[in-house]
């Protein structure tokens, strides 16, 4: 999923902690080491399959607060 620079009519969430708070929120998991959690997120599916967020560069938006060090599942 992009993160758009607003939520339009495709429904894209407005950052990138948005897009995160909707992806557990129907059951993502987020993977403890994140590398880069100012561009992208690394989550699990239910199934247990990994997936990334990322921010869409040319939207030129705030990625919301980064998470630094290990995050809790």
């Amino acid at each position: 999923m992009q993160v758009g620079s607003h939520t339009g009519d495709r429904g894209q969430p407005a950052s990138l902690d948005d897009a995160e708070a909707r992806a557990i929120e129907l059951g993502a998991v987020k993977e403890d080491q994140q590398f880069a959690p100012d561009r992208f997120r690394v989550l699990r599916d239910p199934a247990g399959h990994p997936f990334c967020l990322r921010r869409c560069p040319s939207a030129g938006i705030d990625a919301g607060r980064q998470h630094r060090g290990r995050s809790a599942r």
